[in-house]
């Protein structure tokens, strides 16, 4: 008599089985990299290596499957969100779109930040490599909807990629902070304070008024 497992194998269908197999082993590399073994993401998918190699040509692809692409398509997402924005934005509005945009961050880092940090340390060399080609894409997209915007509203004199930067990482870090202590962080709130933290530093003058934290 075949055991349960086995019969449960063989109902799954191969896009099933992939997708088994994806999953699985993104559990494994979260754990333990991307030198993770094969014989282990087998194991915690429940096949044996051989049907590893029936759906992936290497290791080095179910990486990419099960850690890189869904980090990709939160960047993707976010740069095409932010690529859709309108120019000439007055004070109040260009106000408005960064705490949203902020806010959009936050839980983009929060829901996959264990998957972001794998892909940017785990192995130093494809970390800043995907940094390269996927992140600074996103921070010039931004820095230049900031520039084009900039002659609506008065401001002090700043370096905008160098903000946007920090605005990227400040989110970052609020998320790994979070990911490391276990304290939950509520996106909205923290959105409203860095985006006042950042226009109270930019202004000219006292112009918009509020305190942070309001």
């Amino acid at each position: 008599m075949k055991s349960t497992a086995a019969n449960k194998r063989q109902r799954l269908t191969r896009e099933e089985r992939r997708d088994q197999i994806i999953e699985a082993a993104r559990g494994v590399f979260l754990s333990v990299g991307p030198r993770a073994r094969t014989r282990d993401i087998a194991e915690a998918a429940g096949v044996n290596e051989a049907l590893l190699y029936q759906h992936f040509r290497s290791k080095e692809e179910i990486f990419e499957e099960a850690v890189v692409y869904p980090v990709e398509r939160v960047v993707t997402q976010l740069a095409a969100d932010v690529a859709a924005l309108p120019d000439h934005l007055g004070y109040e509005m260009h106000r408005e779109i960064t705490e949203s945009f902020i806010r959009e961050l936050l839980v983009a880092t929060r829901d996959s930040v264990s998957l972001l940090t794998t892909v940017l340390f785990s192995e130093p060399e494809a970390g800043r490599a995907f940094y390269r080609n996927r992140i600074w894409p996103l921070i010039d997209t931004v820095a230049a909807i900031v520039t084009r915007n900039l002659p609506a509203w008065e401001h002090r004199d700043f370096d905008v990629e160098t903000t946007v930067r920090a605005v990227l990482w400040m989110s970052l870090g609020v998320s790994i902070d979070s990911e490391l202590t276990g304290r939950e962080f509520d996106p909205e709130v923290v959105a409203r304070q860095l985006t006042e933290l950042i226009f109270r530093g930019l202004l000219a003058g006292d112009v918009g008024g509020g305190e942070i934290g309001e």
